[in-house]
């Protein structure tokens, strides 16, 4: 998620950009946080693993090899299949501050003529009456259902 926010950050600054060159900046400005983070993360398990017992020890052994997965695919395998998924589609991205596509013109629908009652020549038009609507009846006690 932090690759792909400093990438949708560097879109908006940069539209000229090819977005190959985009996602490396990207990558490279948010690989030192992402790895400081997941490496604070580990030694805090490793301490778990050490000192733990014997269920905190298999705990803290998934949870680093979740954080090492997790850390490496963020980088290496999300930001490249951007790119990649970019290329194969074809579409570039717009430059900023436009939408992807054009927004359609509204089309004129035309009204439907109000029915009259008794209209005449001569005399305005007066609409039928709405069907009323029925209201829900209130509840008694404290509300709270049964």
């Amino acid at each position: 998620m932090v690759v792909f926010d400093r990438i949708r950050e560097r879109l908006r600054s940069r539209t000229r950009e090819l977005l190959a060159r985009l996602v490396n900046e990207a990558c490279l400005q948010t690989i030192p946080r992402t790895v400081n983070t997941g490496l604070g993360a580990l030694f805090i398990l490793a301490a778990l693993f050490i000192l733990g017992g014997d269920t905190l020890t298999d705990f803290a052994l998934a949870l680093g090899a979740g954080i090492l997965v997790g850390t490496w695919s963020s980088v290496f395998v999300a930001a490249p299949l951007l790119v990649a998924f970019e290329r194969r589609s074809g579409h570039h991205p717009p430059p900023a501050g436009q939408p992807s596509r054009p927004k359609p013109a509204p089309v004129a629908r035309p009204r439907p003529a109000a029915e009259t009652t008794g209209a005449t020549a001569g005399q305005p038009r007066v609409r039928a009456p709405r069907p009323r609507q029925h209201k829900r009846p209130a509840r008694r006690g404290n509300g709270r259902r049964r």
